[in-house]
């Protein structure tokens, strides 16, 4: 788990402590929108390398509003953290239906369905 004075920290707990989060590769409903950046560390997140951010991610964790992306190593650096429940890509489409979610917080859960070497463009 991170450090309380880790630079990465700035008041997410306000809209992602408990979140419900799903993995999945990067993609968005706008044709004017090519990226967004993990809401911790603001690694470029995409569904191409930039040329100018080797290190763009190509998939990641996100909300099931698709508003807030992280990246997988601040995911597992921060889950104990901010207690985030996972969901499974399939269910996660059943937005606010709890039936589709893990009742489990990511905190109380060893043995998680979880990538632990998430794909990346950079090998960050």
């Amino acid at each position: 788990m991170a450090d309380v004075s880790d630079w990465r920290l700035m008041g997410q707990e306000r809209y992602l402590q408990g979140a419900t989060l799903v993995f999945r590769k990067w993609t968005s409903d706008r044709p004017d929108w090519d990226h967004d950046q993990c809401d911790f560390c603001t690694v470029h997140m995409g569904d191409h390398v930039f040329e100018d951010d080797p290190d763009t991610k190509l998939e990641g964790w996100v909300t099931e509003d698709g508003m807030h992306w992280i990246c997988n190593q601040c995911f597992e650096d921060f889950r104990q953290r901010f207690e985030w429940v996972v969901a499974t890509p399939e269910r996660s489409s059943n937005r606010g239906q709890s039936a589709g979610r893990e009742q489990a917080t990511i905190a109380s859960t060893s043995g998680l369905n979880c990538p632990d070497n998430a794909p990346t463009a950079g090998g960050r």
